[in-house]
């Protein structure tokens, strides 16, 4: 967790975070990419997942363990497409979109709701809103500029809000479940 010095506006990252739920939450998102993803059913089945778990460690993980997280999902669906031959230049040209997309919503997220500890549901929803937007906007220009299918831009673009922000309520819901039998969350320290 970052502590930020007001008057020197430095940032302390000294406080280490336990490797175990990186370990969980990356083999939960390893697992799902690797064995849902083949068909358009499970792409959906897939974002909603992946979203969800990335939501659930903005409450868990320091915002510089996020990053790898968030890098994980699209790396395991390239090495699964390198293994089958079903990789495309253009899918590896869109990783870099959809890091950024991943990186922007869960850092907006961990600011507003578990840092500022603002409204969740207003944090998901501009999360999720700009992680969509950019993607959309991406997923347009390499439609165009590649010859990719009308699908590439949907699923690439409008589909991520609707998989990022059923994933994130997901994640709410359950945070909100445990919060209810009076656990502590998941990986937090008393």
């Amino acid at each position: 967790m970052e502590k930020v010095n007001s008057k020197t506006a430095t940032i302390d990252t000294t406080e280490q975070t336990s490797v175990y739920p990186l370990l969980i939450y990356a083999t939960i998102i390893s697992i799902v990419s690797l064995v849902l993803h083949p068909t358009s059913t499970n792409m959906w089945l897939t974002g909603v997942v992946v979203n969800c778990v990335l939501i659930r460690s903005c409450f868990d993980l320091s915002r510089v363990s996020l990053i790898p997280l968030a890098m994980l999902p699209s790396i395991t669906v390239t090495i699964k497409g390198l293994a089958t031959g079903l990789l495309l230049f253009s899918s590896l040209a869109y990783l870099p979109v959809i890091w950024l997309g991943n990186l922007l919503m869960v850092s907006l997220f961990k600011t507003l709701a578990v840092q500022q500890k603002r409204n969740c549901l207003l944090a998901l929803t501009t999360a999720t809103v700009a992680k969509a937007t950019l993607m959309t906007v991406f997923a347009y220009t390499f439609y165009n500029l590649f010859p990719l299918g009308w699908t590439f831009f949907l699923i690439m673009g409008p589909v991520q809000l609707v998989t990022a922000m059923t994933g994130g309520l997901l994640a709410l819901g359950l945070a909100k479940w445990l919060s209810s039998k009076n656990t502590r969350a998941v990986f937090h320290k008393e």
